[in-house]
């Protein structure tokens, strides 16, 4: 696994996994119009992963990501965000999930994943014991083909304006009982504002955010 601390990247095609991690809290890490292609079948229960998100103030904005039987995104054990996934792609039947162990404060907006899912869920026993993955996440005008959305104990995630299908499911490897359905909100029908995060950034910079950002 290779590491890039930094601020900016964009039109990159790489093979392995980006990991980004934020040394300093008070910069925003900005991945942005990265591109990841797999040129190999992946196969086995330890799925790789293109992108993950260890840090806080992250932003992974119009990325890519191609191939089966993957993590397209993933966050790690203990992280407490604030994590953005916007306006990204991926293509095959790979998933977009937080991994391990209470990751919190994300955010996945206008994500396409048309062959697999986008999941907020328990993962139970599986790898080392993973258990519930995030808390206090939101999935907002995202379309996948099928996604599980759960609540954890004490704490909520949501999903508004997202169109899958509603996957009910136990604890991996138990049957029953299923668990807690997440908060559902618009579902099948996109929602406004269009971005959540722009809409939040706006109301923190005011009227400078679209120039000074570039939009």
């Amino acid at each position: 696994m290779r590491t890039y601390i930094f601020r900016k990247a964009s039109d990159i095609i790489l093979g392995g996994e980006l990991s980004v991690r934020s040394l300093i809290k008070a910069v925003l890490e900005l991945v942005e119009n990265l591109r990841m292609s797999r040129n190999k079948i992946l196969g086995g229960a330890a799925k790789p992963a293109d992108f993950s998100g260890g840090g806080t103030q992250l932003l992974f904005e119009r990325c890519t990501s191609q191939g089966n039987n993957l993590f397209y995104f993933m966050t790690g054990p203990r992280i407490s965000g604030p994590i953005v996934v916007k306006d990204c792609v991926f293509k095959g039947d790979g998933h977009v999930q937080p991994h391990a162990r209470w990751a919190t404060g994300l955010l996945i907006e206008n994500t396409q994943v048309p062959e697999g899912g986008i999941d907020l869920m328990n993962r139970g026993e599986m790898g080392s014991g993973h258990g519930w993955t995030s808390g206090w996440g939101v999935v907002w005008n995202c379309s996948a083909k099928g996604s599980i959305i759960q609540n954890p104990p004490g704490c909520a995630n949501w999903a508004i304006g997202c169109s899958w299908e509603r996957m009910k499911r136990a604890r991996p490897f138990d049957k029953e009982p299923l668990l807690a359905e997440g908060i559902y909100d618009s579902h099948g029908v996109r929602v406004q504002p269009e971005s959540l995060y722009m809409a939040q950034l706006r109301e923190r910079l005011k009227e400078k955010t679209q120039k000074g950002i570039g939009y």
